[in-house]
This record gives structure tokens, C-alpha cells and sequence, in this order.
């Protein structure tokens, strides 16, 4: 299965390019992104190319880049592409998603507003709606049947454990696997 890229380093290079109305040559990304290896940000290039979220115009060392949308005589997308697992939003949810996707210099400052905080009293007053709060209180609990007091706190206990275990040992010298360990602590077996 192939690594997930972190949707920062994604952002990072299209703040990058956004920067440069004109278009951005691959030299200027690299130096508006110092920690990237140059064959780890041709790759991210090459992935925002693909996705839709940049657009190349030229070829080899002439190649500009472009934030979709800002190149000059182009229609920018109706849909902007899927950047990672599907998570229905409502209206008001795509709205905020358009206003926190885009660079931050295109962004407009906002202050903040101490009255949110004062007027919420814990228990009393609620942000969210009674149908949202459950909704998301059985969302929260998951699938799994409800189990006695201690029974997670037991799982993390046992499983680190076997870890301390076989690192101890590996430290050692023995050569049991982590398979072999975690059979001798739970039931005794002999590699």
C-alpha cells in the first residue's frame, strides 16, 4: 500500500506557487520549500499535476506551475478534486472547507470574539444541537460491545508487555520473533 502524503506538505507547495501570480518555475518552489528532498517535491508536484490542483504550463526547465483557476484565460473547476478519505459535509461544512483551503495570504484576518467563551456556561448552554450531540455520542461509542472496567487499560498493559519483552531479549541476543514472544508470555509455548 502506498504512503499517504501529509495533506501539510501538499498545501505547503501550492502556498508556494500561489506566491508567484505569474507562475512558479520548479527552482522558486524549491527555495519557497527548503525541507523538501528534490525527488520528494518533483513527486508532490507531479501528484497536484495529476489531481487537478496545479496546473503545468511549458515544458522541461521553461515549466511554470499554476494554482488551478489563476491561469490567465483558464475557467477555474466547478469541484474541487477529493483530497483524502470521503466525509459528507453539510452546506455550511463546504463553505467553511473553501474558506480554510486556500492560501493563507488570500485569507482575511479575523479577530477574535471573547463573547463566544463567556456566554457558553458547561452543561447549560450547547453549540451544537440535541440531534447532533447524539448523533455523535453513537458515532463516538463505535461497534464494539460494551466490556468491564479495566479491559482496555488490560489490552495496552499485555501488549506492551510483549514489547518490552522481545526488545529486552532482542537486546540480548535471543532471536525470537515477536510471533514467538507474545506465545511464550500468553500461553506458555517454547519457540
Amino acid at each position: 500500500m502506498a504512503r499517504r502524503i501529509p495533506t501539510s506538505e501538499l498545501l505547503a507547495i501550492e502556498d508556494a506557487v500561489s506566491r508567484h501570480p505569474g507562475g512558479a518555475s520548479f527552482s522558486q518552489i524549491v527555495s519557497l520549500c527548503p525541507g523538501f528532498p528534490r525527488r520528494t517535491l518533483q513527486a508532490r508536484i507531479k501528484k497536484l499535476v495529476d489531481d487537478g490542483r496545479l496546473v503545468r504550463r511549458g515544458e522541461r526547465r521553461g515549466a511554470r506551475y499554476f494554482i488551478t483557476g489563476e491561469v490567465p484565460g483558464e475557467l477555474k473547476p466547478s469541484v474541487a478534486p477529493e483530497t483524502g478519505p470521503f466525509v459528507p459535509l453539510s452546506r455550511a461544512g463546504k463553505e467553511i472547507q473553501k474558506l480554510v483551503s486556500r492560501p493563507v495570504q488570500m485569507r482575511e484576518p479575523v479577530g477574535y470574539d471573547d463573547t463566544f467563551l463567556e456566554e457558553y456556561s458547561p452543561n447549560h448552554t450547547f453549540y451544537l444541537t440535541e440531534a447532533e450531540r447524539d448523533h455523535l455520542q453513537k458515532r463516538g461509542r463505535g461497534e464494539m460491545p460494551p466490556a468491564p472496567a479495566g479491559t482496555y487499560a488490560r489490552d495496552i498493559l499485555n501488549r506492551l508487555l510483549i514489547d518490552l519483552s522481545w526488545n529486552s531479549s532482542r537486546l540480548e541476543g535471543n532471536t525470537y520473533s515477536l510471533l514467538d514472544t507474545e506465545r511464550l508470555i500468553n500461553f506458555g509455548r517454547a519457540a
